[in-house]
């Protein structure tokens, strides 16, 4: 009998962990759909290098994406497992912004939401977007 009990709660066990994870990377999917700017670039020691927000990134939810640069644009796939985010290019350039995988840091500031794609080496891609357009992007 206590065999059956064991069994029964580590499968409730994993099922909730499981649905966690699941609903987890959810929410991060529908807090990523839509138009973000490029804005900083931060390297592992901290030091930020502002981009002006000029080049705008738009995540769009069947998992593709575009960077509107001003002379051509660039197009990706992504997806989120496990909190971190991963590309798939679909352009054929030499410098590709966006590389494998980035561990993902969302920050809400007074007038806007950043978002943090740090790398494997701690460099940072940070976006940003005001707060009306994240609740009127989808």
């Amino acid at each position: 009998m206590s065999k059956k009990i064991t069994l029964f709660l580590f499968i409730i066990f994993c099922f909730i962990k499981v649905y966690s994870q699941t609903n987890n990377q959810n929410e991060n999917e529908f807090k990523i759909v839509g138009k973000w700017n490029i804005c900083e670039i931060k390297d592992k020691s901290g030091v930020r290098t502002t981009l002006h927000c000029h080049d705008e990134v738009i995540f769009k939810n069947d998992l593709t994406g575009v960077i509107l640069y001003s002379e051509e644009d660039e197009f990706f796939k992504w997806k989120i497992i496990n909190d971190k985010i991963s590309f798939s290019q679909n352009t054929k350039k030499n410098e590709y912004i966006f590389h494998l995988e980035y561990e993902l840091k969302f920050t809400i500031k007074n007038r806007f939401i950043e978002l943090e794609l740090i790398d494997v080496n701690g460099d940072s891609i940070i976006l940003r977007r005001t707060k009306t357009t994240a609740t009127n992007s989808g």
